[in-house]
Formats: structure tokens, sequence, C-alpha cells
């Protein structure tokens, strides 16, 4: 389990530079550049990749809707997500066949089928749950982004983009190792936690709709 002080001190490590006792942006100068940036890092590594730390899998039905064109003659109501979507990342219908061809606008999803196995990501703000290589690759984002702001060295700030970039390859390599589906089941129950680890399917959970498209 980590926390924001120790992802900033892992930065300030990589910078060459003294840990620091707090992140709160009263406590010094360096505090305040590692909070203000901190928040940006964490999303910007989230959105480099489909981390299975910030990605969900749910089954969702929709409604048939007259008016709605023929290609995407059913709506979901994506607003009904617990977490909330941040970007949709693969839409299956329920034999894992992929589908390309729908719109999303407003939380709605207009597709062709009735019942989707729709996999998405959400933001994240908690890093305590993040795995330690994820943790690393964050920190070493923070780093690079306020390498300039900390130590005015442009050189190091080169090196710490490097730095920054074999540090993602890695964590990409282990993301794989560990979840080579890439996905991470929303089941609740001890039994589906095992399936999903062990390679076999696990329950969806199932997502009801508002009837009404609006």
């Amino acid at each position: 389990m980590s926390t924001e002080l120790q992802i900033a001190n892992r930065a300030l490590r990589h910078l060459g530079i003294p840990p620091i006792v707090s992140v709160a942006a009263n406590a010094g100068s360096f505090a305040r550049v590692l909070n203000d940036a901190l928040p940006d890092s964490i999303n910007e590594v989230l959105s480099l990749h489909e981390w299975s730390a910030n990605r969900i899998t749910v089954s969702s039905t929709g409604t048939s809707f007259e008016e709605l064109d023929t290609p995407h003659a059913f709506r979901h109501d994506l607003s009904v997500l617990d977490p909330t979507f941040d970007n949709v990342t693969k839409i299956t219908d329920e034999r894992g066949n992929r589908i390309s061809d729908y719109r999303i606008e407003h939380n709605n999803l207009d597709i062709c089928a009735e019942t989707v196995i729709l996999s998405y990501t959400y933001q994240v703000s908690d890093v305590s749950s993040f795995p330690q290589y994820l943790v690393s690759v964050i920190a070493a984002h923070l780093a690079k982004e306020t390498c300039l702001s900390l130590t005015g060295d442009q050189n190091k700030g080169y090196v710490m983009e490097k730095k920054f970039q074999s540090v993602f390859r890695d964590a990409r390599s282990q993301e794989f190792k560990q979840n080579p589906h890439n996905s991470k089941y929303d089941n609740g129950t001890v039994s589906g936690y095992i399936a999903a680890h062990q390679g076999y399917p696990a329950p969806y959970r199932e997502v009801s709709v508002d009837p009404s498209p609006y």
C-alpha cells in the first residue's frame, strides 16, 4: 500500500533531492510543486495504458427504441455505471465478438445489441490500491514533470524522460504477466476473484437501465 507522500519522495529520489515530510501545499516549496503536479501525473499515467487497476468489465442490458436508426437500435444508460466510466475501451456481444459500430453521447450508448459486455476505465484518486509497478510509473512521471521546477537542470530533465520510458515499459511487462487478459471483473465474490485470476470466466455484474431514453 502506497501513499502520495511515498510517491512524492520516490520522485525526489529520482531527482537526487532529500525526502520531504508532507505533500501538503503549505509544507514548503518542494511540497507545493509536487502537490500541484501529482494529480496530473496520476491521470496522465492512467490514460497511457489500459491498466487493470482502473479497468472494469460489466454486462449491460439496453432497451430498444423505435426512433433509433437500425444500426444502433438499443440504448444503454452509462450513467448507472459504478464507478463512473471515463473511457470505453472494448465492447463485445455475449459470445465475445467485438463490436466496433456504436455511438456514445450524453451517457447513452447506442449499439446494435441488447446485451453487451462493456470494458471501461474510470478515474482513481486513491493511490493506496495501486500495484507497486504502477506506483513506480507515477513516481517516474512526477519526477520528469517537476524536474525543471525543482532542479533547474534541463539536462536532468532529459534523463528523467528516459527513466520514465524505461519504468513505463517495465510496468507494462509486469502488468501483462500478472494480468494476461488485462481485465478486472466486478463480481464481489471470493470464488469469482479466484476464477478471474486463474483464467476462468467470472460472472459479470448486471447493469439495469432506465427504459426512458431521457
